[in-house]
């Protein structure tokens, strides 16, 4: 919570974990019936909520709703009756804490986890309910836009129990995602057949570079020139196509991605056998890129 120190007239350590779990420790609620409760929520800027069906009937589904929001959470409510399954925030967006529990004036706006969420549904039999000992799963992949650099997979198939399967951030020396610039690329589930074998995996962009914030004539940027495939499970780099320059090097180098990809891929079955094959996404410098996935 306090990466730099504490002085004596900042919140206790315990006062903060509170008010992160949503207890109103400064006694702002005024209202009675809601003793200790801090009903608040953040903005959610670009979020996009997505609803999961669990289960139920045609009539009467059982259905959960999953969003994330700038102060740094992700949050599952159970539709039905609006109460709240969860909420998570990642280690990394726990310094934004103590900045919230004083409601400092600022003039930048915060940001924490922002943009759609990505969703991947496995119901193994195909019985409309999601169950583990089936087979079936429920992953959530969420980035942040301006919050940072980081992209996390969950599993929420228990929804009352997420766990965390990956984490990928950028700009980390001697690691596969040093390109990854601000995480504004949604990621697009995909089948892909990779050495002769069928893999889920997730494509997504290279990301944001700020320096496009300065208005001008086009210039080069030094991050987000890279398109890269992932496997869904685990996080891990299968593939990635960027700019000649980049590190570690791409598999595709192409020498004309000069510039950050923030934004969403679109990816087809041109073929309709059930893979992907085809990639468009455009860049900072107005460019359209096409990939063929020859499968």
């Amino acid at each position: 919570f306090y990466p730099d120190g504490r002085d004596s007239s900042e919140p206790t350590l315990t006062d903060l974990v509170k008010f992160a779990r949503g207890i109103d420790v400064q006694d702002l609620d005024t209202d009675s019936r809601t003793t200790d409760a801090r009903h608040e929520v953040g903005d959610a800027l670009h979020a996009r909520p997505r609803v999961v069906t669990y289960g139920g009937t045609d009539t009467n589904p059982d259905l959960a709703l999953f969003t994330i929001t700038n102060d740094g959470y992700l949050h599952a409510v159970k539709v039905s009756d609006g109460s709240e399954l969860f909420s998570w925030m990642p280690q990394e967006l726990l310094s934004k804490v103590p900045e919230q529990f004083n409601n400092s004036k600022t003039t930048s706006k915060s940001y924490g986890l922002d943009g759609a969420i990505t969703v991947w549904v496995n119901d193994f039999n195909k019985d409309g309910i999601i169950k583990s000992a089936d087979g079936d799963h429920v992953y959530l992949y969420v980035g942040q836009r301006r919050g940072g650099r980081s992209y996390w997979a969950l599993d929420v198939t228990n929804r009352t129990k997420p766990r965390l399967l990956w984490k990928i951030t950028g700009g980390v020396p001697n690691t596969d995602f040093l390109e990854l610039g601000q995480t504004w690329s949604t990621p697009r589930k995909s089948k892909v057949k990779l050495d002769g074998t069928v893999r889920d995996v997730l494509f997504f962009a290279g990301g944001y570079d700020t320096i496009q914030d300065t208005a001008g004539a086009p210039k080069n940027d030094t991050i987000g020139r890279a398109l890269f495939m992932v496997d869904a499970k685990t996080g891990r780099r299968l593939w990635h196509a960027g700019n000649r320059a980049m590190s570690p090097a791409p598999n595709l180098k192409l020498t004309k991605m000069t510039n950050s990809i923030p934004s969403e891929i679109r990816i087809f079955d041109v073929t309709g056998d059930g893979l992907d094959d085809r990639i468009y996404v455009g860049d900072t410098r107005g460019q359209l890129w096409r990939f063929d996935i020859h499968n």
